[in-house]
């Protein structure tokens, strides 16, 4: 009879048992991610280039117009979107997709917030054009392949190749008129991510890996983003920690998440105090409390 099993995890390599520690599987999605501050026109222009595009759909919010038309005059554009609901309900992604085939557009620009990503996502998810996305807040779905529809109040999610955006162009210089309390309040969602991402049931090495960069981009960034909220130091280091945030989605659960957040976020404390190093910190140990406590399995967080 064979020597029984001697340690958990233990595998036989011949005639010997071998405990294997590293032993797991990553899946990475294929994007091409380019920072340039200040650059954004410049860079999204290449990116279309790389793509074979001349006929560009922007999708961007009115509220968004400051910063999406320098961006646009300097794109070979088909038709400007500016039909951006939160939550994208169906019949306005049912508009945007008929904009979009009217004036044969061969690429999709978003400029703005989850709203807007999430409005090209639902049109890509038809018509299988793709995505050149421009983030204006560190939401971070421009980073996920998941998708969001809302119909009759109700919101429907799932995942999908199609909506990935084959490029993301950050330009920290487009978050410096978002507001410091809105920039707060992100980043900590983003902090509160990476903390789920640490201890989500389907994690891996990698996954904790970019999660503490995360974090310890989001600890540098967000102090300086509320005391010098016009330097650009603060908002690249906030936006490149709000990146790093979801580039394990697909190991996170909502469910677990759901637990994992607001205990994380109570911890941290209200307002713009709670972006310090200590405030960080609190929040890092929480969310490590909470997360025993989350239900099992594993899903991508909605867009």
């Amino acid at each position: 009879m064979p020597d029984p099993q001697p340690l958990p995890g233990a595998i036989r390599a011949g005639q010997e048992w071998c405990r294997v520690i590293v032993r797991f599987a990553h899946e990475t999605l294929p994007q091409r991610v380019v920072f340039a501050s200040f650059e954004a026109a410049e860079h999204v222009a290449e990116e279309m280039a790389r793509l074979g595009a001349s006929r560009a759909m922007v999708i961007a919010a009115e509220a968004e117009s400051a910063l999406a038309d320098p961006l646009a005059a300097a794109l070979p554009v088909a038709v400007r979107h500016t039909e951006v609901v939160m939550h994208v309900p169906g019949d306005v992604a049912e508009r945007a997709r008929k904009a979009a085939g009217e004036h044969d557009a061969d690429v999709l620009v978003s400029v703005g917030g989850g709203s807007a990503t999430g409005l090209a996502k639902a049109v890509a998810l038809t018509t299988g054009l793709p995505i050149v996305a421009v983030p204006t807040t560190y939401a971070g779905s421009e980073a996920t392949n998941v998708w969001g529809l809302t119909e009759g109040g109700r919101k429907t999610t799932g995942t999908d190749a199609r909506v990935l955006p084959r490029a993301i162009v950050y330009d920290a210089s487009l978050m410096l008129s978002l507001p410091v309390p809105l920039s707060v309040a992100s980043g900590l969602n983003a902090l509160a991510h990476c903390v789920d991402s640490m201890w989500a049931p389907r994690t891996d090495p990698v996954d904790q890996a970019l999660a503490l960069e995360g974090i310890r981009a989001l600890r540098d960034g967000l102090p300086r983003v509320v005391r010098d909220p016009q330097g650009i130091e603060g908002r690249e280091q906030t936006l490149y920690g709000a990146w790093r945030d979801v580039q394990p989605p697909a190991r996170a659960d909502p469910r677990r998440g759901a637990a994992v957040r607001p205990r994380a976020q109570r911890a941290v404390g209200p307002g713009q105090r709670a972006a310090d190093g200590g405030g960080v910190r609190r929040g890092v140990r929480a969310g490590r409390v909470a997360a025993p406590a989350g239900a099992d399995g594993g899903a991508s967080r909605p867009a």
